[in-house]
């Protein structure tokens, strides 16, 4: 506060004002109007509204390439405060930043990170920048294809039937984890969920139909918090699995689970691990699938059944069609499957065919399972 009021004076504001509940009030401030009015939410600290607009990670993403950048800087001379002199100036060292990175095999992510921190720090360069811009194109035209490939709906049923024969016999000392995984799998499919966005998931973010319900078709609500694209579809986005069985899997598991209880507690790196455990194990290894496979699956998993474009992208809180585009990928599922050996189709009909039963969840309870199970007394904590 006093440094506000400092720079307040500095620029010829009256201080003349009130004190009330230790916080100082201007004059030009509706002060009884105003502190009356909650400032911000309850138990929320002190926040910067400047750098609040952005995700701690992409905060920290920017700080990190803007850092590289300051280096590379100082090692040619140059103090970094000369790229906010003039747009000339700042495009002539992130081209030769660029340049050299690129000649150095650096990683394009961190010289893009380094063009947006220069502009988000340096605001009156945003939208000056244009031919360093124009570099980072090019190094992005001659950068070698990755494409995100999407879990085709069939593996999807695959690996769910995996999960529940390693749970039961192949795994049994990670059973827990096995059986939160042919939950989690199906529920960020079907609910489109980008990997963060599962990791961050608790119980009470899911609103889960009972056996009582009067909806003619049960759907499982989920509540996305602080997403990725919140600045353009909402802090609060609102998913929807419409899958009956999906729907009867999560009802199983969570439907008595704490509203505090993480869908997902394992931490990302177990999920990684036992996808690509359920995708060797089906022979789908060199597919090469990741947790980001899931809300591609599920958005071509729809494009396939004949859904609309706009009904895909509002299911999915995308921000535009074409950021939607990259994610419909029909042909890149069919080819995934085209691409499995005659022994890993094999397997795969085998696993759906001798396992067809791991497709809904247990007759037991999910508590009672837990309870009764070896290695599985986590779950019921």
């Amino acid at each position: 506060m006093k440094l506000a009021r400092r720079e307040l004076a500095a620029r010829g504001v009256p201080l003349v004002g009130l004190v009330s509940g230790g916080r100082f009030v201007p004059a030009w401030m509706p002060g009884v109007r105003i502190l009356r009015r909650r400032v911000r939410p309850p138990g929320v600290g002190a926040v910067n509204l400047q750098s609040a607009r952005l995700s701690p990670a992409y905060r920290a993403r920017l700080a990190h390439a803007y850092d590289v950048l300051t280096a590379w800087c100082a090692e040619n001379g140059l103090p970094i405060k000369v790229l906010a002199e003039n747009s000339e100036v700042a495009n002539t060292c992130l081209i030769a930043f660029i340049q050299q990175l690129f000649e150095l095999g650096g990683v394009l992510s961190v010289a893009t990170d380094a063009v947006l921190s220069v502009q988000t720090y340096h605001r009156e360069l945003k939208g000056r920048l244009r031919p360093a811009w124009d570099s980072i194109a090019s190094w992005n035209l001659l950068a070698a294809v990755r494409s995100r490939v999407p879990l085709p709906l069939l593996l999807l049923e695959a690996f769910t039937r995996y999960g529940a024969l390693a749970a039961c016999s192949v795994d049994v000392c990670r059973a827990v984890a096995w059986w939160h995984f042919c939950v989690c799998l199906r529920l960020a499919f079907f609910g489109l969920l980008r990997p963060k966005e599962l990791w961050g998931l608790k119980r009470g973010d899911l609103r889960i139909p009972g056996d009582r319900s009067l909806l003619v078709h049960e759907v499982v609500v989920i509540t996305v918090r602080e997403a990725k694209n919140r600045a353009f579809s909402g802090r609060l986005q609102i998913r929807a699995v419409r899958c009956p069985a999906t729907v009867r899997w999560v009802r199983w598991m969570f439907a008595e689970a704490s509203p505090s209880s993480r869908v997902w507690p394992f931490g990302p790196q177990l999920f990684r691990s036992l996808l690509d455990q359920a995708a060797a194990a089906c022979g789908a290894a060199q597919v090469g699938l990741t947790a980001g496979s899931l809300r591609a699956g599920g958005a071509t998993a729809m494009f396939d059944a004949g859904e609309s474009i706009s009904t895909i992208k509002f299911a999915g809180s995308w921000s535009s069609e074409k950021v939607l585009s990259h994610y419909l990928q029909s042909a890149a599922a069919a080819a995934a499957l085209i691409d499995l050996s005659p022994q890993a189709v094999s397997t795969v009909q085998a696993v759906l065919g001798g396992l067809a039963f791991a497709g809904e969840p247990p007759p037991v309870p999910w508590r009672g399972l837990a309870l009764s199970s070896p290695g599985m007394k986590l779950a019921a904590s």
